[in-house]
């Protein structure tokens, strides 16, 4: 599962930049590769829930469809209203799109894309210090809290045989 954010973050950077910036391929990878185990995670919960294939094909757009649509990708975020507002906070895809961002066009050594970026960071309603203190300790929560979720539902179905 480490080898796709690779192969993305390789096609992605190649496409983008010009000039190699070790430390924006290293970040631009962790979050593609916090991104897919968030993913993963998400999967394992749906199947999980299903006993069959046809439940879990039912079970996965639940799950999937609020994570899409509140990622910030096509509505911004400060575009929602202030009831749906805290449904974004449990989108894996809203911290890797940001965190994608911010490793990419974030000011990372003084290159010649930090005045563009911060620009698209404004405009995206992002924190261009999110990364660290926000980005990737969200994925990983939310990984662990779809890895425990499954564990959870598997433990129960063994437990009572359903």
């Amino acid at each position: 599962s480490a080898l796709l954010p690779l192969l993305f973050d390789g096609l992605c950077y190649v496409s983008v930049f010009t000039e190699f910036n070790t430390t924006k391929f290293c970040l631009l990878w962790f979050i593609c590769f916090l991104s897919v185990q968030a993913s993963t995670a998400m999967a394992y919960l749906a199947a999980s829930l299903g006993w069959y294939p046809l439940p879990t094909l039912a079970i996965a757009p639940v799950l999937f469809a609020p994570a899409f649509i509140y990622s910030g990708q096509f509505i911004r975020i400060k575009h929602l209203n202030d009831y749906i507002q805290p449904l974004q906070m449990v989108s894996f895809l809203r911290y890797g799109h940001e965190g994608a961002i911010v490793s990419f066009f974030g000011d990372h050594g003084g290159d010649s894309y930090a005045s563009a970026g911060t620009a698209m960071i404004s405009e995206l309603t992002m924190d261009k210090a999110a990364y660290w203190g926000k980005d990737v300790i969200a994925l990983i929560g939310i990984a662990l809290g779809y890895h425990l979720l499954t564990i959870i539902t598997l433990f129960l179905r063994i437990r009572y045989r359903v």
